[in-house]
C-alpha cells in the first residue's frame, strides 16, 4: 500500500529469513533505508572524504551496482510486465 517502510517490509519478509540462510559471499545491496547486517550492504555515512578515500571509491561502487540492479528491474518490467503487479 505504500505506507510501509523498506525496512520494515524486509524485516518482516521471507527474503530476509533466506538472506540469512546463506553463507558469504552472498549479500543484499541496499540503501541507507536498510541497516547495515551480516548480509546486507549499506553505503557509508557521512565521513571525511579526505581521511577515508576507500569509503568514498565503495560509496560510488556500491552506488553503480544499485543503478545497474534498479535498470535491470525496469528492462524486466518494459519487457515482460514481471515486477509491475503482484504475483
Amino acid at each position: 500500500s505504500g505506507c510501509t517502510s523498506d525496512q520494515e517490509a524486509f524485516q518482516t519478509s521471507s527474503l530476509k529469513d533466506i538472506a540469512m540462510m546463506h553463507e558469504f559471499p552472498y549479500h543484499l545491496i541496499a540503501d541507507n533505508a536498510y541497516s547495515l547486517t551480516e548480509v546486507v550492504m549499506v553505503p557509508y555515512s557521512a565521513f571525511d572524504h579526505h581521511e577515508f578515500p576507500e569509503r568514498e571509491s565503495f560509496n560510488f561502487w556500491h552506488s553503480q551496482l544499485r543503478i545497474t540492479i534498479e535498470r535491470a528491474f525496469g528492462i524486466y518490467v518494459r519487457r515482460w510486465g514481471i515486477f509491475s503487479r503482484p504475483s
